[in-house]
């Protein structure tokens, strides 16, 4: 029955994309935006000039050899050339489907307690409609697809399948090299799980997940590599030896892209101008704000427990306020590309919002709301986890000038996905303002076309 229901669900989720996906192609068949970039330099690919590169594009071509090693031999076997438009953008409509298979696996890998299947349901299609993630099931971008592999890592890794996870995790890397980050994390993860097995072992106790999520469990783990440390070299090995056959995988995926960063000079491929690193701290409360947003009918009920949170610890909210203050006033900044183009929803926001100082202050209350659920929505992990996943997080996206929402749609996942599917209400709300928003953003996609001065090409909104 359950598989029924799943077979169902990703039935109707997938026709919907359809027919969503040749509205979207009939208002614009021609490339558009990145993909000015993307699909020339696939169809050179297709075409065998995989010599010929466009230094304009940023990220290593993982998603151009996924396409090619899909499209190439399905233009074989039907005689038609399957490398355009229309079949490039197919890819992420087919690799979409394959996002909602895998947070329903996640779902019920994290989740195993919970027994409604439909929750499992509710929030793989919640989840599959982020509306940042969901917009770009219909054009040629790399979102789809590195999100899929980063999902996929994540799932194998939950199964215990370290090479299969490596593997995963290498095509997420050359597909967005950021995602690195979280091939360390799940990294760190298995490593964190040994040092679990072996002071369990050591103390012939389990450790509860109440010990799990505080600074004991710290103190637990620390204990253990200070006892190994002391053992003779022989069990200092076999430890190490079971450690590495299962992080091997990660650790070789992490050497080849030290080496890559190395030989480029730098992460970026290309146009490196326009994404030098820096340190953008408002990025994290610009990601607190994205969140609570999308995770609103999940958050909307800690309400109450963060105006106690307040009140029983003042002084450390008031150093929040403080920090997170500084951080407006000091450290925002605008990339060109944000004040440049108005085609994408940040330029609204900026332009309204964050551009004005008043606003920005009224708003900080909203930042810090935020971060508290995200942390609450994690708290119930173990330490380690929860410390990992802000280090992610602060990687992530402090290094980036552009605000993009596009960069918070991994990071968010991974919270969210921790989360217990909740009430029946919540996932429903959470799905109908998914819906709505993803209903406004293909209209405005669609019918509220401009033009610039400069180009006869109508100019349409996006994300």
């Amino acid at each position: 029955m359950k598989r029924k229901n799943l077979l169902v669900s990703l039935a109707l989720f997938f026709f919907i994309n359809c027919i969503i996906f040749s509205i979207m192609y009939s208002a614009q068949s021609k490339p558009f935006i990145d993909e000015i970039f993307h699909i020339p330099q696939t169809i050179k690919y297709c075409r065998g000039y995989f010599d010929e590169w466009d230094p304009k594009i940023t990220t290593l071509p993982g998603l151009y050899y996924i396409s090619v090693g899909v499209l190439m031999p399905l233009s074989a076997l039907t005689g038609v050339d399957l490398c355009c438009v229309y079949g490039l953008r197919a890819i992420n409509l087919i690799v979409s489907a394959v996002n909602f298979y895998l947070i329903y696996n996640i779902s019920k890998r994290l989740h195993p307690n919970v027994m409604d299947d439909w929750k499992h349901l509710m929030t793989a299609a919640n989840l599959a409609m982020l509306p940042p993630l969901y917009f770009f099931t219909f054009l040629y971008y790399t979102d789809i697809v590195s999100t899929c592999l980063v999902l996929l890592c994540y799932l194998l890794h939950l199964q215990h399948r370290p090479w299969l996870a490596a593997t995963a995790g290498f095509m997420a890397v050359i597909t967005r090299q950021t995602n690195i980050i979280w091939v360390a994390f799940f990294a760190f993860e298995t490593i964190i799980e040994y040092l679990k097995e072996e002071a369990v072992w050591r103390r012939k106790k389990k450790i509860t997940s109440v010990v799990e999520s505080s600074f004991k469990y710290l103190q637990i783990l620390n204990f253990v590599v200070i006892d190994l440390s002391k053992q003779d070299s022989y069990k200092i090995g076999h430890f190490i030896g079971r450690v590495l056959s299962s992080v091997i995988g990660y650790l070789l995926v992490g050497l080849m892209f030290l080496g890559f960063v190395v030989y480029n000079r730098g992460i970026v491929v290309g146009d490196r101008t326009a994404h030098a690193v820096t340190i953008h701290l408002p990025q994290l409360l610009y990601f607190a704000l994205f969140a609570s947003v999308f995770s609103g009918p999940h958050f909307v009920v800690k309400v109450r427990q963060f105006f106690q949170a307040v009140l029983l610890n003042r002084m450390y909210y008031l150093v929040a306020l403080g920090l997170c203050v500084l951080a407006v006033h000091l450290n925002t900044m605008a990339h060109p590309y944000l004040l440049a183009d108005n085609r994408h929803y940040t330029f609204y926001l900026w332009k309204r919002l964050f551009a004005k100082e008043k606003l920005r202050d009224l708003v900080i209350p909203w930042y810090i709301y935020g971060l508290y659920c995200i942390h609450d929505s994690i708290k119930h992990k173990s330490i380690t986890f929860q410390i990992a996943y802000w280090g992610c997080v602060v990687l992530n996206l402090v290094p980036q000038r552009l605000l993009e929402f596009r960069y918070f749609i991994v990071p968010y996942l991974m919270f969210r996905l921790q989360m217990k599917p909740g009430l029946f209400w919540q996932l429903l709300f959470e799905g109908l303002l998914a819906f709505a928003v993803n209903g406004l953003t293909v209209f405005m996609f669609v019918s509220r076309t401009f033009y610039w001065p400069d180009s006869p090409e109508p100019q349409r909104f996006i994300w």
